[in-house]
């Protein structure tokens, strides 16, 4: 989680459950099958009116997910997967070094300007709206 993803609370509300210590997003690293390694960033369950408008405003900025994601009692989203292959799983620098491919990948820093900017475009509606 990154520290400035705790300030989003207070747009997105508050999670009902104790998903991921309590936040909204999440990123997570699993070992696949045939040496790779994955990495994932999922939306956790967050109320649903704030969900929708999230959702919307990722699409805006160019995040693709399926469209039943927006039903209400959908919980999770997953907005971003990538995997790269680990050459040996028995030593930490080829390990760390996957994760750094994965985590430093331009994909993924562009999927965090998209969350920041879908989040303060919310907080700018909400702002509008109270006023």
């Amino acid at each position: 989680m990154f520290p400035d993803w705790f300030d989003f609370e207070e747009t997105l509300g508050k999670l009902d459950s104790a998903y991921w210590l309590g936040q909204d997003f999440i990123i997570w690293f699993e070992r696949q099958v045939e040496n790779r390694l994955k990495i994932t960033v999922e939306v956790g369950p967050i109320p649903y009116e704030e969900r929708v408008q999230l959702l919307t405003m990722l699409e805006k900025h160019g995040v693709s997910f399926r469209q039943n994601v927006k039903q209400e009692g959908k919980k999770y989203t997953r907005i971003y997967t990538a995997w790269t292959e680990v050459r040996g799983w028995a030593s930490k620098q080829e390990v760390l070094n996957s994760i750094l491919e994965l985590y430093d990948a331009p994909e993924i820093n562009d999927l965090f300007q998209k969350i920041a900017l879908s989040v303060e475009a919310m907080t700018q509606n909400q702002e509008e709206t109270v006023i």
